[in-house]
């Protein structure tokens, strides 16, 4: 039996003061994917966060908000597994959770 643990993270991701609306910005959340990207002056897509996540994510109860010309704020409830530590492969985005 493996037993785990819900947790919440909060990423936040600084956006230049041009980016407005919610249509200037991409987040993808999937179960061990975070994708965030926004339009820069030109139009074109530049990702900030792009990576595998190191423990399951339920992105039907994570979310995401836009600060506008400040920062994307993203809300990720994620599964994290007592029985086993996984280390982080160069691919991977690991971030720091506190329980």
């Amino acid at each position: 039996m493996i037993r785990c643990r819900l947790c919440h993270v909060v990423v936040i991701v600084e956006v230049p003061p041009h980016v407005q609306r919610g249509a200037d910005v991409t987040v993808e959340i999937a179960r061990k994917h975070l994708r965030v990207a926004y339009k820069d002056t030109d139009g074109m897509r530049v990702d900030v966060v792009n990576g595998e996540l190191t423990w399951d994510v339920h992105k039907d109860e994570s979310m995401w908000s836009l600060v506008p010309g400040e920062h994307v704020h993203v809300s990720i409830l994620c599964i994290v597994g007592l029985s086993r530590i996984t280390t982080p492969t160069k691919n991977q985005l690991f971030l720091q959770i506190w329980f």
